[in-house]
């Protein structure tokens, strides 16, 4: 089996993508290959509806240009760009990790929470979950009020505030699943629920890098194809772009 691994920014993830292989690699079944590629045009990171909406047609693009390469895409941001349009292709499975962590959450508690980055990640969580039809499920929503970028630099202070909002919202909200709202939290997941157990904090935490490939993992094994009906047909697409052109 071959997943493609879209990191839907611009920019060179080269270690980064090292990093996930062997995060992910013990959690998947050994006959699984991924292969991970980043944005040529686009923004350098997704946190906008703008940049989810440029940077989502861009993630299409790209899969309609070798889709038959592959058993099936994960696109890795917690907006989902592009899936929903990969799916609307119906060339192979196509997962994002937000609706795969939702969609986890769902059978594993009535009451859902969702780490996010910042105050406007906050703002956006609230607009997905309503989209989603899950706004009365996701009960509580915090923010580390830190922007992406900022995530992996400062992994003490990250990890003890994870920590600290996972038993405010147990205790204070009721929920028994949490999400962790950015992909880039991948790489304190462990050390997470290491402190959560010795604080005797239980609540099941949901990481959706690793829960969104083990969910198109099982998608192709198991012969399915989350295709949306109908066709897309490209053939009044008008598609160029040059390198450093301004409009």
């Amino acid at each position: 089996m071959k997943l493609k691994f879209i990191i839907p920014v611009v920019g060179d993830f080269s270690a980064y993508s090292e990093e996930l292989a062997a995060y992910l690699k013990p959690h998947l079944t050994a006959e699984t290959e991924l292969e991970f590629s980043s944005l040529q045009y686009g923004f350098e990171t997704v946190e906008t509806e703008l940049a989810g909406m440029v940077n989502g047609s861009q993630v299409v693009m790209s899969v309609r240009e070798n889709a038959e390469d592959f058993d099936g895409v994960f696109v890795d941001c917690f907006d989902d760009p592009g899936v929903y349009a990969l799916r609307e292709m119906g060339l192979i499975p196509a997962v994002g990790p937000y609706e795969a962590a939702v969609t986890t959450a769902l059978s594993l508690g009535e009451r859902i929470g969702i780490i996010t980055t910042d105050q406007a990640g906050i703002l956006n969580e609230e607009k997905k979950a309503r989209a989603f039809g899950v706004s009365e499920r996701i009960t509580s929503i915090r923010a580390l009020d830190l922007m992406v970028e900022n995530i992996k630099e400062e992994k003490e202070r990250v990890l003890a505030s994870l920590a600290d909002l996972c038993a405010d919202m147990v205790q204070k909200d009721r929920v028994s699943v949490i999400c962790l709202g950015c992909t880039a939290m991948y790489y304190i997941y462990d050390d997470l629920l290491q402190i959560l157990s010795e604080r005797r904090i239980r609540v099941n935490v949901i990481e959706p890098v690793l829960n969104g490939c083990v969910t198109l993992e099982s998608m192709v094994r198991m012969g399915f194809n989350n295709f949306v009906p109908g066709e897309v047909a490209f053939d009044s697409l008008h598609w160029s772009q040059t390198e450093g052109r301004r409009n």
